[in-house]
């Protein structure tokens, strides 16, 4: 009499643990993987302000789960992000690109637009014109 395998269990994306009890062949639940893609999604959902809760639904994993995993995109995922936000507006600006020139030098540099044709002091404060042109005789 031959013994007879049982069917390997059928492949899993990365990052995808089959669901609490086991799986059919009694291997019992895979570790846990997180993918490039899943740190980037958390990174993403804290920098704009989701709370953990929502993020594990999104994800579809239980917050133990997250918390365990993605403790450094949890904890760092707005700088992350910001950084290559900062970086793209960078790499635009020195490509030539006009538009992040002008937000960049406004938003880095100081710069601004001015508001007003008229005559201004040192400060940028506007001038009466009648005031300059006045005549003091003595």
């Amino acid at each position: 009499m031959s013994k007879r395998k049982a069917p390997a269990p059928p492949a899993l994306p990365d990052g995808v643990a089959p669901g609490r009890g086991g799986s059919p062949t009694g291997q019992g639940q895979a570790p846990f993987v997180a993918t490039a893609h899943q740190r980037q999604a958390v990174a993403a959902l804290v920098s704009i302000g989701h709370p953990y809760k929502v993020i594990s639904e999104v994800l579809r994993i239980p917050e133990r789960t997250l918390t365990r995993h993605f403790s450094h995109e949890l904890k760092h995922g707005r700088t992350l992000i910001h950084a290559q936000i900062g970086g793209s507006i960078v790499a635009a600006a020195l490509s030539g690109d006009r538009t992040m020139q002008i937000f960049y030098a406004k938003a880095q540099m100081g710069w601004r637009d001015r508001h007003s044709v008229g005559f201004d002091d040192e400060k940028g404060n506007p001038i009466n014109p009648a005031n300059l042109f006045t005549v003091q005789i003595t």
